[in-house]
């Protein structure tokens, strides 16, 4: 039997849904895997490169320090954390959002 876990690994795995200028996830805040959205969704095929990745998530999460990291904003107790692929992967024939 599937997990939840698994179940939206495949979602993220399906090839209708690959090369995306935008992702954003509202995940639930206590989603166990939440720390790892933004490794999963910016590592895999999910986003292309030079795409930006949205997260809400609650006041306890600080994604600061990830790499691709681009900024925070809270409004009351929603907060939305800002991440860009690295383009290093751009074909010549691709443009960035």
């Amino acid at each position: 039997s599937f997990s939840k876990a698994d179940i939206r690994l495949l979602f993220l795995q399906n090839r209708n849904f690959r090369n995306r200028y935008l992702v954003f996830a509202d995940p639930p805040y206590a989603l166990p895997e939440l720390a790892e959205l933004p490794e999963r969704v910016l590592g895999g095929q999910v986003l292309r490169p030079g795409g930006l990745f949205v997260l809400e998530h609650g006041k306890d999460h600080d994604f600061a320090e990830h790499p691709c990291f681009l900024e925070h904003r809270a409004y009351g107790s929603v907060n939305f954390s800002f991440f860009r692929k690295p383009e290093e992967a751009l074909n010549e024939n691709e443009t960035t959002i």
